[in-house]
């Protein structure tokens, strides 16, 4: 119905034109336009009702005119902006991916020799299974730090600042540069830059995120797009610090939601 609108004008005049032409046998009897040749004047000069409806349509064909100008305008509008929004989209995403890909290219060249003898040294993904071991027993040693947060500074500094400090700066910025843009599914981004990490690589950011490092910048966005989803469930983390995060950090993840909820005071 909408694309038969401007029918509508048209259909309107005609109307008007229509009733004044029955109106005009009413009115040519008042007149008594049979006997009165003033009366047949006058009826010949209503004919000029035609002038009236031509004018109309020429009147309703300028309306129509600046409506379908008007719709074509917008729809020229609506179009701009798709494209622009998708030059911007593609722009975005240019950016993304080579962030992502100098992301794994650090990752690859990360190096890690381990401290206690016989003091082996690791290259590329292999370093992460090897920090995870060396971060787990660092911190349950409570001669190393007051508190998990500060055994894993402690270790940080000590054994890993160099190349963990360049992975994990690199990927706060890649989260960050997803959280900050304009782009509408910014979960869907940030599930991809999540399913670049190993389970030990999550296992990392979870102290990492946790400790002085990167509890004011980095935890945040952790738990605003649920990087711990994908971290299984271990032991090794305790639940007082697990429930630091709250539940949202973890996702629909069954055994860590299981897991706060034995904990009386488990965020919401």
């Amino acid at each position: 119905m909408r694309k038969l609108w401007w029918v509508t004008p048209f259909l309107v005049v005609l109307a008007l034109w229509l009733a004044y032409q029955y109106w005009l046998p009413s009115l040519m009897t008042f007149l008594d336009c049979k006997t009165d040749l003033t009366g047949s004047g006058t009826f010949g000069d209503s004919y000029g009702a035609l002038n009236t409806l031509f004018a109309g349509l020429a009147f309703a064909g300028i309306i129509i005119s600046i409506v379908l100008q008007s719709q074509e305008l917008r729809e020229t509008r609506e179009e701009l902006r798709g494209q622009k929004e998708q030059l911007e989209r593609q722009a975005f995403e240019n950016a993304f991916f080579q962030m992502l890909r100098l992301h794994n290219e650090i990752a690859n060249s990360f190096k890690y020799r381990t401290p206690n003898p016989p003091q082996n040294l690791f290259e590329g993904k292999d370093c992460f299974a090897a920090l995870r071991r060396d971060v787990k027993a660092f911190v349950a040693d409570v001669n190393n730090g007051a508190s998990v947060e500060d055994r894993y500074a402690k270790f940080y500094f000590l054994h890993a600042h160099s190349n963990l400090g360049h992975f994990f700066r690199n990927l706060y910025q890649i989260v960050k540069y997803v959280d900050r843009s304009d782009v509408k599914d910014k979960k869907f981004y940030t599930n991809i830059v999540r399913a670049q990490l190993s389970s030990d690589e999550l296992y990392l950011l979870f102290y990492n995120a946790l400790s002085s490092l990167g509890r004011e910048r980095f935890f945040p966005l952790i738990v605003k797009f649920q990087f711990l989803e994908q971290l299984p469930y271990t032991k090794d983390i305790q639940h007082g610090d697990a429930i630091k995060f709250g539940k949202y950090a973890f996702g629909e993840n069954p055994d860590w939601l299981q897991f706060l909820d034995q904990v009386p005071n488990a965020a919401a």
